[in-house]
């Protein structure tokens, strides 16, 4: 999955009690004198999903103009989309509000859109000398699916959540839209099948893009999910067919893969689950084989046959050829094996 820019608005956020007041910009925020504030950074950038809570603390500076508050610089990771503040121990009383930029309002318990900034500044001011403790969450709200595989028998589905569904929008940007026939839907769904066509490149790159669904919807996003194709699954057993002579012990056959994704499993007929199997009595063995795209199974069969004592050759009795009749006929006898070759030295020995 490869997060792409996405288009927000908002440059910070504020988180209030009791009666809303007005605070400074971003920058004035980030400019307070840390030996005035109480200031926490928050370092939340190696992921876009996490959570930090703060040890219980009392607010004692000065920033914005404004008394009795606390600020925490809050580092986010780029698919970071929402960012929460809430008090999670000490007084907590209701009517509580965000106020971003300086003039809307959110009540609290509500995320608030990071601005697809890398940095949030957020102050909480609030008359008294209470000890609470905070905990921020950051969330990914707009997230495609891992990276797919499909072949030309074997589909492949991809998603994203946290769109408006109805506004969205699909387009292959790699190689180029012109692959957009591969996909099952263009718009209007967060689900999509993609069935690759004959030629078929090594990989596209997905686009999907819409709206948030919930309180960032104003907000547009996008994401990239990325389909890999490869041949179609198949096994052929080899040898398929082999011999396992008397007093030899066994011989090995193997499940030869192409196409699909590996890891591959095997289900031989003995109950096997490994690629070769050594055999030691006669029969057909049959394997089946699935790949970690879970699609189709194949299968395919060999024949082997053990010999159950050693290969004999009999020529049969001694003849005499007499002047009168010299033709004779010898009849040899093979035991264990499907037929002999007669020779002989030109001494009249066969």
């Amino acid at each position: 999955m490869h997060k792409q820019i996405k288009i927000l608005l908002l440059l910070f956020f504020a988180l209030i009690l009791f009666c809303p007041k007005s605070y400074s910009q971003y920058s004035s925020c980030m400019e307070c004198d840390p030996s005035n504030i109480l200031t926490f950074e928050v370092d939340l950038s190696t992921a876009p999903n996490a959570t930090w809570t703060s040890p219980s603390v009392q607010r004692n500076g000065a920033c914005c103009g404004h008394s009795d508050c606390i600020k925490f610089v809050v580092i986010t990771h780029p698919w970071t989309d929402q960012v929460s503040i809430e008090i999670t121990d000490g007084a907590n009383p209701g009517g509580q509000d965000y106020l971003i930029n300086c003039t809307d309002t959110v009540a609290a318990g509500q995320p608030i859109c990071s601005g697809g900034q890398d940095t949030v500044c957020i102050l909480f001011c609030k008359p008294g000398a209470n000890i609470n403790q905070y905990t921020i969450t950051v969330s990914e709200v707009v997230k495609g699916c891992p990276d797919q595989v499909a072949s030309e028998g074997c589909s492949a589905t991809i998603w994203a959540t946290g769109m408006y569904v109805p506004g969205m929008q699909w387009n292959v940007i790699y190689p180029d839209a012109s692959y957009n026939s591969y996909l099952s839907c263009l718009s209007g769904c967060d689900t999509v099948e993609v069935n690759p066509g004959p030629s078929y490149p090594p990989y596209i790159d997905v686009e999907v893009w819409g709206y948030f669904d919930g309180p960032c919807n104003a907000n547009m996003s996008r994401d990239t999910i990325r389909v890999y194709f490869v041949e179609d699954l198949a096994v052929e057993v080899q040898p398929d067919s082999s011999y396992v002579c008397f007093g030899a012990g066994s011989t090995t056959i193997s499940a030869n893969v192409t196409g699909g994704v590996a890891p591959f499993s095997y289900q031989w007929s003995n109950g096997s689950t490994t690629q070769s199997i050594d055999v030691s009595t006669s029969g057909l063995y049959s394997v089946i084989v699935t790949d970690s795209n879970d699609c189709f199974p194949v299968t395919d069969t060999a024949y082997v046959k053990a010999f159950t004592s050693n290969i004999a050759a009999m020529a049969g009795p001694d003849q005499y050829a007499c002047i009168s009749a010299p033709w004779i006929t010898l009849q040899g006898v093979i035991t264990q094996a499907s037929g002999g070759v007669w020779s002989t030295s030109g001494t009249g020995t066969f």
